[in-house]
């Protein structure tokens, strides 16, 4: 499964999530294009930090961001997750947005890993 997405490029507003987001997290695209940090409460407690970190120094670099982390889907499933987004950029080379997709690397049911609460 992939969730495809763009994003305001300062301050990670999600400006488009594919439909498939509610079967992967089970959030809606409305809920997600409208809490700027729901991703960020979305990430594993313990990949949190070093996710967030990627993704500031890839958004003030204007650089590829690729990353590996789990996250919490509203039923408490743990999904693995393999992000990557790249800065669109405008015909005269000016930065629009970015783009970017998330790949279902795999699902933790209930009695895998156990239920995660955010």
């Amino acid at each position: 499964m992939v969730i495809t997405y763009t994003e305001e490029l300062d301050d990670g507003r999600t400006l488009s999530i594919s439909p498939e987001v509610v079967s992967v997290l089970g959030y809606t695209q409305a809920e997600w294009m409208t809490d700027p940090m729901l991703w960020v409460r979305l990430i594993h407690p313990e990949d949190r930090d070093r996710v967030v970190r990627a993704c500031t120094a890839a958004n003030s670099a204007r650089r590829t961001f690729r990353a590996e982390y789990r996250m919490i889907a509203r039923d408490g499933r743990v999904v693995s997750i393999r992000d990557e987004a790249s800065v669109v950029f405008g015909s005269r080379g000016h930065p629009l947005c970015w783009q970017g997709v998330m790949v279902v690397v795999s699902e933790h049911p209930e009695g895998d890993v156990g239920r995660v609460s955010i």
